[in-house]
């Protein structure tokens, strides 16, 4: 059952890189019905630090470092604060604030998909600070939907899904390394746990880069069509879990 477990993890990185949704929203409930729900949750927060880290080198010439800059700082404070507190607060209440701004980047994204004005990158505009701040805390309970929340914001964007891999891989990484030394110190994580994960790297790796290779044969067109049903996914599957 274990080596199952670890296989699934491992082989997920191909489908995430070509469908950029967070891993924890599909992961987590997927897991919790073969482990204790509480160790998915930690499985799948170090699964995808590792992921991240393989996936910004692979990635690592299309990183946007502008929004790097924007949004790391704050979403790691609010990861630290999101670790610490996630047995305090309400994980329904969070999931209806992250559908309701998933459904509005798809509304934004919709209105690009379908019109023929292209949207322009707001980098210095609040919603980047909302995003920063919501993404960063989920991403420190670990309960998902914070990397898909940021996702979906950079797909608005109109930026392409390689720089999404690249900076969200960045922010994402730097992140949950700060989360994840904050599990072991409040023991909801052990590293007898996580030390399978770095058995299944190689399959990581190869995922990852079998994934690039796969995304460069998209063209733009086809690349649009996968952002948009990948933020639509998103919110009816975010949708399913509140309602």
């Amino acid at each position: 059952m274990e080596i199952l477990v670890y296989i699934l993890l491992g082989s997920s990185s191909f489908f995430f890189v070509i469908v950029p949704m967070s891993a924890a929203t599909v992961l987590n409930p997927l897991l919790s019905l073969i482990v204790e729900p509480h160790i998915a949750i930690g499985l799948v927060a170090s699964f995808f630090m590792v992921n991240s880290l393989v996936k910004l080198t692979v990635f690592r010439t299309d990183i946007l470092y502008e929004y790097v800059r924007k949004m790391l700082p704050i979403s790691i404070v609010m990861a630290v604060i999101g670790t610490y507190t996630i047995s305090f607060v309400s994980s329904e209440i969070l999931l209806i604030l992250i559908f309701a701004m998933s459904a509005y980047f798809l509304i934004k994204k919709t209105y690009e998909f379908f019109g023929k004005e292209e949207v322009k990158k707001s980098i210095h505009n609040p919603t980047l600070v909302i995003i920063s701040i919501i993404s960063g805390f989920m991403q420190g309970t670990g309960l998902g939907a914070g990397g898909s929340l940021r996702k979906v914001y950079l797909l608005s964007e109109n930026i392409t899904l390689q720089q999404v891999h690249g900076t969200t891989s960045l922010i994402s990484f730097v992140v949950l390394v700060f989360a994840f030394v904050v599990r072991l110190n409040t023991d909801q994580l052990t590293i007898d746990i996580v030390m399978p994960i770095l058995y299944i790297s190689p399959i990581i790796i190869v995922a990852t880069l079998f994934g690039k290779k796969v995304l460069k044969k998209f063209s733009k067109k086809i690349t649009d069509i996968v952002g948009f049903v990948t933020m639509l996914l998103i919110t009816v599957i975010l949708g399913f879990e509140i309602f």
